[in-house]
């Protein structure tokens, strides 16, 4: 086993050399150093807020009454969602499969999506949309 000897330049102990006064001294520097940079970034921060405030106009009035936040009338909540959409269920199921009046006074009536769909089917298909010709000044693709 190699045994370390001190040779007692330093002193006594082998952290002699080290000045406590020294250490002391250098993180007190640090700290003030550190402190000095953040009132300094502060100031500089605050400066520069001020500068632009008083470089820039205030918007015209018709932009401050869109960008303020606006509050919704009130909550607009469903007493029974559930119930609600059964309800709204029940209604389109009985116009997609029943008869009824669409437009009285034009005679326009509903008539159950199969038959629509037989109707269709034996009076050939339904009407071929005719292409929509181009508006002037509009070229062809």
């Amino acid at each position: 086993m190699v045994e370390n000897k001190h040779d007692g330049r330093f002193g006594e102990r082998f952290d002699d050399e080290l000045s406590m006064r020294g250490v002391v001294w250098v993180t007190v520097g640090i700290a003030v150093v550190t402190v000095i940079g953040f009132i300094a970034a502060w100031w500089v921060y605050q400066w520069r807020i001020e500068t632009e405030d008083a470089a820039t106009p205030p918007p015209p009035p018709v932009v401050r009454r869109v960008t303020e936040p606006r509050r919704p009338p009130g909550p607009l909540l469903q007493a029974s969602p559930e119930a609600e959409l059964r309800a709204l269920r029940r209604e389109l199921d009985a116009r997609l499969h029943g008869y009824g009046w669409t437009d009285e006074a034009q005679g326009l009536v509903h008539v159950p999506i199969d038959e629509a769909i037989d109707r269709a089917v034996a009076a050939g298909g339904l009407p071929k949309a005719e292409p929509k010709p181009p508006a002037e000044g509009e070229g062809a693709p």
